[in-house]
């Protein structure tokens, strides 16, 4: 992000509301808050919770903690008041950033008030600090739902979110003048690729309206904000019903999408969430590997039903995490190796490796596979 902003500081990096903020200032108004928390006591294997509506401040607050060293904790301040305090007691967190018109707080939690107390951190350095982490620290818990009881910690790592970012950079083709859709809740672990493939890349980053529901939100942008990349849950896909005239890529994940046939659309690939599994260990995405999308009508836009044929493979390590809620089956782990080739010798010899303290065990190909089909 901060090669971005050296690169072109008057680029749009944030949009939401007709108002934008550019490279250069969200570099300097995240480097500033970063320096404050380091003052808090912010640093490596610390927590910070956010509980921000979307917005500038949710974006440069998430940026400021990674950039102090510490590891953010995402909450919806639209979550029943209860499940808010519930999850701030659990979060262990010192520092909390939020609104003034956020009513939550805690026992021994300093509360940083991102629109009320700017003032604070407005003559602090433009540089970033030293944040003295590495790869095997902390960068953002989240919790689980919580339905088979108390919600749960699941705590990721900043070796599986920087593998994840070069990857995304290498296959996924973004440019600086895309505009990508930030539509994901900010307590989903999956909205941290909306803006972590915009502003890694010198594209937009552009917030719905709060002034909308999430579907008339993203429907919103999608017809009138000239939205190139986007990342939907294949059920909003089929929820949504409007024209999206610059929309050229798909990312779908959490769902299948059943396919169906008639003129090409945007291009679509398949992806997991940081901290989930893969859904199928499969090669990584090349150019050409992709199919279109197949929609009823040429402007149809995301009310396609979407296909594709294959999913981008997980970032790096499994991370390590307290007890998740049980999954319904186990997959097997794949691309824990140094390229996706070395996966692919794995995956063919049914290779065991050291990944994050564990050994991890690679299933050896389908029989389907071995005979050439």
């Amino acid at each position: 992000m901060a090669e971005q902003a050296a690169k072109a500081p008057q680029a749009v990096a944030l949009e939401q509301d007709g108002q934008q903020l550019r490279y250069g200032e969200f570099e300097a108004q995240a480097n500033r808050l970063a320096h404050h928390l380091r003052t808090l006591g912010v640093g490596p294997e610390v927590r910070v919770v956010l509980c921000v509506e979307r917005s500038f401040d949710m974006v440069v607050g998430l940026v400021a903690i990674l950039k102090a060293g510490g590891a953010f904790v995402p909450l919806d301040p639209s979550s029943p008041p209860d499940r808010l305090s519930l999850l701030l007691a659990e979060a262990e967190a010192p520092v909390l950033l939020t609104h003034a018109d956020v009513r939550l707080s805690a026992p021994g939690v300093t509360v940083v008030r991102l629109d009320a107390d700017a003032a604070q951190w407005a003559s602090q350095p433009i540089t970033p600090p030293e944040s003295g982490v590495t790869l095997e620290n902390a960068n953002y818990v989240v919790f689980t739902s919580g339905s088979t009881g108390k919600p749960k910690p699941v705590i990721n790592e900043h070796r599986g979110l920087a593998a994840r970012v070069a990857f995304q950079r290498q296959h996924i083709p973004v440019h600086p003048g895309d505009r990508i859709l930030f539509s994901a809740a900010i307590a989903f672990d999956g909205a941290i690729v909306d803006w972590m493939l915009s502003l890694c890349n010198g594209a937009a980053c552009v917030l719905p309206s709060n002034a909308y529901d999430a579907v008339e939100g993203i429907a919103e942008c999608l017809e009138h904000r000239a939205i190139t990349f986007s990342f939907i849950p294949p059920a909003m896909l089929r929820a949504l019903r409007c024209p999206a005239p610059a929309l050229r890529h798909i990312t779908l994940a959490g769902d299948s999408t059943p396919p169906s046939s008639s003129r090409s659309g945007p291009r679509v690939a398949r992806s997991s969430t940081p901290t989930a599994p893969p859904s199928s260990a499969s090669s990584p995405l090349r150019p050409g590997s992709i199919r279109r999308a197949r929609s009823g009508s040429r402007s149809a836009g995301p009310s396609m039903a979407c296909t594709s044929t294959c999913s981008t493979p997980p970032s790096g390590p499994s991370p390590r995490h307290a007890r998740r809620d049980p999954p319904r089956r186990r997959r097997p782990r794949a691309w824990l190796f140094e390229s996706p080739r070395d996966d692919r010798r794995a995956l063919r010899a049914g290779s065991v490796r050291e990944a994050a303290g564990r050994p991890h065990v690679l299933h050896r190909r389908p029989r389907a596979l071995e005979r050439g089909r």
